[in-house]
């Protein structure tokens, strides 16, 4: 809109405002999206400017005001390059358009001081944010960039979810008990000391989705619902049984376990993984990962997209040429142990490999000589023992 345009309709909403409104609202209403329009005229759709004393000194406020006639429009308009001199903002809603004047004009998002406490699936980055989100419903919302280092309590939450909150450049403290986490982040974020989170209190001991970096872990795994969670970069001593987990498979799949788009770095297992259909899983920084093919040679495996770095393969030379050549698997720092009996296979299976992704950096170990040197570290000292009750006696 030039400027000529912009003037005409601003000569239009002054003399008959009710009017003009609706028939710009009837010319939006099936806009998908929202529309950029001239500083001009939304100074003239929602600037109320009044004059104050402040200290002895008259200043030119301007308010910026959503009212009846107006809302439909505000929620048309894109506000992200509206900058006004000594705005003021009434905010008793959050949404896009209010952080926009808010981030653009410098004014400080003072948390205790909104009325409707709720703002959802918002980006808060550069906005300055004074006091923490107690009795908030933040859902959906990233923090990524904001500045203040607001406070969140998932746990004060008003309806106790962080459900897909990026709480990066947040300062996290209290409890998830009962608190829906799926889909949160806590990378990036200033983590209290006494903060942690115990898999077995989280609603529905639901992970999926869960970015834990920097996040200490307690009490277990037992139960819980694991599908796209990150543990790269948490603290925990705990142990991931995989009989004990829930996948949360749908029934009407034809395998009965799956874990996909996990990352396991620091996570130990226990279990066979070979049970499992895996779906663009990433066990980098791992332990205790076995993919033993044994027993369920037999089971057609269609794992794929995997990076199986720090997984042990055991009897290998079992398993289909499909799983290896044809499913995107990464197979770099991955383990295959061999032993006596099937030396031959194996090695011959590594031969036949080369080429798919990581063949140079597997790791051909050899099981006799793990169970071997297994045995010197309990019977060595054993014998050093004797030897020095021997020397004794003589």
């Amino acid at each position: 809109m030039d400027n000529e345009a912009t003037k005409k309709l601003i000569d239009l909403i002054k003399k008959d405002r009710k009017k003009v409104l609706q028939i710009l609202m009837n010319l939006f209403k099936n806009f998908n999206g929202r529309i950029k329009v001239p500083n001009e005229l939304l100074e003239e759709l929602f600037i109320k400017k009044e004059s104050k004393t402040i200290n002895g000194e008259e200043i030119l406020i301007s308010e910026f005001i959503v009212t009846e006639d107006n809302k439909q429009l505000y929620n048309f308009f894109n506000f992200e390059d509206f900058k006004y001199e000594n705005l003021y903002i009434k905010a008793d809603k959050i949404d896009g358009n209010t952080l926009d004047l808010m981030r653009n004009n410098g004014i400080p998002f003072y948390t205790n001081n909104i009325i409707n406490k709720k703002v959802n699936n918002q980006k808060f980055k550069d906005i300055i944010i004074d006091g923490n989100f107690d009795g908030w419903d933040i859902e959906g919302d990233d923090f990524t960039g904001c500045i203040g280092l607001p406070k969140i309590n998932p746990n004060k939450t008003s309806n106790k979810s962080i459900k897909n909150v990026i709480l990066k450049d947040t300062t996290v403290s209290g409890n998830c008990n009962e608190v829906d986490i799926t889909g949160a982040s806590f990378e990036n974020a200033v983590i209290s000391k006494e903060f942690s989170i115990n898999p077995q209190k989280v609603k529905n001991k639901d992970l999926s989705r869960t970015v834990f970096s920097g996040v200490k872990l307690i009490g277990s795994f037992d139960g819980t619902i694991i599908n796209g969670t990150n543990f790269n970069n948490c603290e925990t001593d705990l142990v991931l049984n995989l009989d004990k987990i829930d996948t949360d498979y749908e029934k009407k799949s034809r395998y009965s376990k799956e874990l996909k788009y996990n990352k396991f770095g620091g996570i130990t297992f226990k279990g066979n993984l070979t049970e499992f259909e895996l779906i663009s899983n990433d066990f980098t920084g791992s332990k205790n990962a076995v993919i033993d093919f044994d027993r369920l040679a037999h089971i057609h495996i269609s794992s794929k997209w995997n990076n199986f770095s720090d997984v042990t393969f055991k009897n290998i030379h079992r398993v289909s040429e499909h799983f290896i050549f044809d499913n995107g698997n990464k197979f770099a720092n991955a383990i295959v142990l061999y032993n006596a009996f099937n030396c031959d296979y194996e090695l011959s299976w590594y031969e036949q490999i080369s080429g798919i992704d990581g063949y140079e950096k597997i790791k051909m170990i050899n099981e006799d000589e793990i169970i071997e040197e297994e045995i010197k570290q309990i019977i060595n000292p054993e014998i050093e023992k004797q030897k020095t009750k021997k020397k004794k006696s003589n």
